[in-house]
């Protein structure tokens, strides 16, 4: 073999074994053996969790082991950036917002680099419609950037949902089409709701001089109800609860918007 041949044949093997790299790994692996691999640390307390959340997922509980860990952590306040040393999350002092990303982040690194469609790799595809009437008296460009809207809503329920990279792109001006490859409707029928449920603009009055820290619950004003909102210190990440009293009636929808 000549040198001339062999640097040929060298510089083709390499760009083989790139390709395959690039590409590695072909197949998607279980979130949950995936996970259990890029535990550094405390492994121990690691696998109690994830016991946890395989029964959490066994008694229908939670629809997936990624929602089960997202709702465990939630709720007993567990960092899971301390059993991942290596994934740097430092800048992101919330825990929740902390563990959702990471989370999120393992959840895409266990699925295949080779984005396999519905006709190979099987899944759920359909099309959501906007509602024409209700668009009827308003611009085009008012029409796409409601579509625009809607596709990061649709998104952002997803992500929520532990779906990893869904296809979501508009259809002509007043549809969009969404593609989930390997979701089964059989076995993740909540998936399909989620995105079907509309998102709701309302504007409720907050009781004017009344909290709930400082009323007695049987001086609870009469049709108003106790809401609380979440606020995150922006400089530490701690999160704490606002009660008030807001009315059940809301005084106006997002119909009343024309122009934003």
């Amino acid at each position: 073999m000549t040198t001339k041949l062999f640097w040929k044949f060298t510089f083709i093997a390499a760009l083989v074994l790139w390709c395959y790299a690039s590409v590695s790994p072909i197949q998607d692996r279980p979130f949950e053996d995936f996970i259990q691999t890029q535990v550094s640390q405390d492994t121990e307390a690691f696998e109690t969790l994830l016991e946890s959340g395989r029964k959490r997922v066994a008694l229908g509980e939670s629809p997936t082991l990624f929602i089960a860990l997202r709702d465990l952590g939630r709720e007993s306040g567990i960092n899971y950036a301390e059993f991942f040393p290596d994934i740097n999350l430092t800048d992101i002092p919330n825990r929740d917002k902390r563990n959702g990303i990471l989370l999120k982040y393992l959840l895409s690194e266990a699925q295949s680099n080779l984005r396999l469609g519905l006709d190979l790799k099987g899944g759920v595809g359909f099309t959501l419609k906007l509602d024409e009437t209700a668009n009827q008296s308003i611009s085009r460009f008012e029409q796409t950037e409601q579509l625009k809207d809607a596709i990061e809503i649709m998104g952002g329920r997803l992500d929520g949902m532990g779906v990893a990279e869904p296809i979501i792109r508009p259809v002509g001006e007043d549809a969009i089409e969404i593609q989930i490859a390997g979701l089964s409707t059989k076995d993740n029928p909540e998936v399909i709701e989620a995105l079907k449920k509309p998102a709701r603009l309302e504007f409720k009055q907050v009781h004017p001089t009344l909290i709930p820290e400082t009323t007695a619950v049987s001086d609870y004003p009469v049709g108003y109800e106790v809401l609380t909102e979440l606020i995150e210190d922006r400089r530490t990440g701690e999160v704490y609860e606002l009660a008030r009293f807001v009315k059940k009636i809301p005084e106006a929808t997002g119909e009343i918007i024309k122009s934003a």
